[in-house]
């Protein structure tokens, strides 16, 4: 045990027979020494207030010194004393303090080893009190049984406590249970109430959901018109995915004025944003005009940006890109490579053309057989 440790256990262990209203005024007297109220200000001098309210059981103290202690604020950093005030003001029914603790415990980090019971119990203590963090974390934790027995009528119960309370992920996790009715009897009605109400703080995945359920006639056109304004009036809430989502609804028209530019400004935005899954599908949204006005080139784009994440499916579209002249030149031997990058990342089709391809040469593709056969992605060939 490091002697920091020693010494602050030593100090914990003073009798706490001192009146409360003393812990109460030696706080008062560390926050005028760390804000600078009527002395100067001092960070050292008000370590040492808080440290004698702490040792007295004062949470506002405790609390305060954990950041100290864990930022090296006025104090030697020392993530061990931070971690101790973090237990101590969390046992004295620091809510706030509940709920760190149970996300330490939830996963491993430089302090301790992860114990999801212990992460549940302290969730457990914090959700009681009404954190609604913790009541969702609790949700997920009887939705996955970790640390817990699994028990979705359980999981429900949390989630929906949250979910009163307006957390956004909460009222979507609600939106999910009565979907698949886990937990809760399935009811369509519920779910959309559910999925809209978190939609409508900004929730991009329950916005995604209810995009899902307007595909199969689950969710009316006006709804999500609704939602397609308020999420473009908050840029900060927008994600590749939700973008994507709105450009297919104002080229289509669904629920809002047809207006194909807006569709195209926000497939633009998407890219920015967007992973190799989400340009993938903006680059098929494009080749095939559906969704957009045809735009080879710009489908072109979109997969070459994505070819730098690696994605074999986008390789291989590239491959029959430039195996068919379609929105670029014919080149056989730069579909030949991009076909042997995507079978080295394991597609089949891909494979099956190459081999094909090679086994069938003709003599523009005769002087490039050599180079390609030692390719890497010829190792699966006979």
């Amino acid at each position: 045990m490091s002697d920091a440790n020693q010494t602050l256990r030593r100090a914990f262990s003073i009798s706490h027979t001192t009146r409360q209203g003393n812990a109460d005024a030696q706080y008062s007297i560390g926050q005028a020494y760390w804000l600078g109220q009527d002395v100067p200000k001092d960070k050292e001098k008000a370590a040492k207030w808080f440290t004698e309210a702490a040792v007295r059981g004062h949470v506002g103290a405790q609390s305060r010194l954990h950041f100290m202690y864990l930022r090296g604020d006025g104090v030697p950093q020392s993530a061990e004393i931070a971690w101790e005030f973090l237990q101590r003001a969390a046992r004295n029914g620091n809510v706030e303090f509940q709920y760190c603790l149970g996300n330490f415990y939830y996963r491993d980090n430089s302090v301790i080893h992860r114990d999801h019971k212990k992460a549940a119990k302290w969730y457990t203590k914090a959700a009681s009190q009404g954190h609604a963090f913790a009541q969702c974390q609790l949700g997920m934790m009887y939705f996955y049984g970790y640390g817990v027995r699994k028990n979705l009528h359980e999981s429900a119960e949390w989630f929906l406590k949250a979910a009163m309370q307006g957390l956004a992920s909460a009222q979507r996790s609600m939106g999910i249970m009565y979907f698949h009715g886990h937990g809760v009897p399935r009811d369509q009605a519920k779910m959309l109430e559910w999925y809209i109400k978190a939609a409508e703080q900004g929730d991009a995945l329950a916005l995604h959901l209810l995009w899902e359920r307007y595909r199969y006639g689950d969710c009316a056109p006006q709804i999500l018109a609704k939602l397609a304004e308020m999420y473009l009036s908050v840029e900060d809430w927008a994600s590749a995915e939700s973008l994507l989502t709105l450009g297919k609804m104002y080229f289509n028209g669904d629920g809002v004025s047809r207006d194909r530019a807006k569709a195209d400004g926000l497939y633009l935005r998407a890219t920015v944003l967007a992973d190799a899954k989400t340009l993938l599908s903006i680059g098929k949204i494009y080749f095939y005009g559906n969704g957009a006005m045809q735009d080879k080139q710009w489908a072109l784009r979109c997969y070459q940006k994505a070819e730098r994440l690696g994605d074999p499916e986008v390789l291989f579209l590239l491959g029959n890109m430039y195996y068919d002249g379609d929105g670029v030149y014919q080149d056989l031997a730069k579909a030949l490579e991009y076909y042997a990058k995507a079978a080295d990342g394991g597609h089949l089709e891909a494979q099956l053309i190459y081999d094909t391809m090679l086994a069938h040469s003709d003599r523009l593709l005769l002087p490039y057989q050599p180079a390609l056969r030692a390719n890497k992605g010829a190792k699966w060939i006979n």
